[in-house]
């Protein structure tokens, strides 16, 4: 497949030649990432993410000849639920690595612009792909990134953890908002419990006793100590289902009116110190 594309690209590229056009490569749409969930491959995501697009990037210029650096518009996988090891509330489980390592690219890396996570949508059969409406939305929200992309707007990261903050049973945790305030849907994701956040124990019980939003960030009531626990958003669902009724999901998006901002599904080790702590 890669291969292909580069292929697609230079015969592209000599079309427009021949007929007097300007052709250069602004961005690439990846969606990838569940093979890295459900068959719990032993590498880095991040680091095989940055080698293709390094890859990428320096195949796609040889071809056009253009200076700019070609952008990635990343959604992020949500098929937490499809892995054969996955278990409710599991301390040590590693399902949540792929997407929280989407979440971190998107967040990070400058060249990176986000169209959206998948858990909003429903999926074929509630198993592994999101449906013909899903992959319009996905679309919507790729054109979006686009066109901020073609126009040199600020790049868009859409909805995602900043930083955290815990105060005795509390955490706070900021958010990069879009389109301010937050709010829990319900209705175009079928509610979970504390609507997909989770504080997990090392023996595996949810210490959470209650979720609420301040604007523009979380605040999660512990019935103890949230330190060194894993705090986690939408790591959960019923086992082998996904989508956005049974499969793992979170409630939480911001207020833009065309077309939501979802968050970002995150898996994070709770520090032991107090204080502002960087996710």
């Amino acid at each position: 497949p890669y291969h292909k594309c580069i292929n697609e690209i230079a015969t592209a590229f000599d079309k427009a030649q021949y007929r007097g056009w300007e052709f250069t490569v602004p961005a690439v749409c990846w969606m990838q990432g569940e093979s890295d969930i459900v068959e719990y491959p032993d590498y880095d995501y991040k680091e095989y993410f940055h080698q293709m697009y390094n890859n990428l990037n320096t195949d796609i210029k040889n071809v056009t000849h253009q200076k700019d650096d070609i952008r990635i518009i990343c959604y992020q996988t949500s098929t937490i639920t499809k892995g054969l090891r996955y278990k409710p509330n599991h301390y040590d489980g590693i399902e949540a690595k792929a997407p929280t390592a989407q979440m971190e690219l998107i967040r990070d890396d400058s060249l990176i612009w986000v169209s959206g996570p998948t858990y909003p949508c429903d999926f074929v059969n509630e198993s592994l792909h999101i449906d013909a409406i899903g992959q319009q939305t996905i679309g919507k929200l790729a054109a979006r990134a686009a066109l901020g992309i073609l126009r040199n707007q600020e790049r868009n990261i859409g909805l995602l953890p900043m930083a955290y903050h815990i105060e005795g049973n509390d955490i706070r945790i900021d958010f990069n908002v879009p389109c301010p305030p937050l709010c829990f849907d319900t209705i175009q994701v079928k509610k979970i419990a504390n609507y997909g956040f989770n504080v997990i124990r090392r023996d595996g019980k949810d210490i959470i006793s209650d979720v609420e939003i301040d604007y523009n960030s979380i605040v999660i009531h512990c019935a103890e100590s949230p330190r060194n626990c894993k705090l986690r958003y939408g790591i959960n669902g019923e086992f082998l289902k996904g989508g956005r009724k049974h499969g793992s999901r979170g409630n939480l998006r911001d207020s833009e009116k065309y077309i939501s901002n979802w968050c970002l599904l995150f898996e994070y080790q709770l520090s032991n110190f107090s204080g502002n702590s960087s996710i």
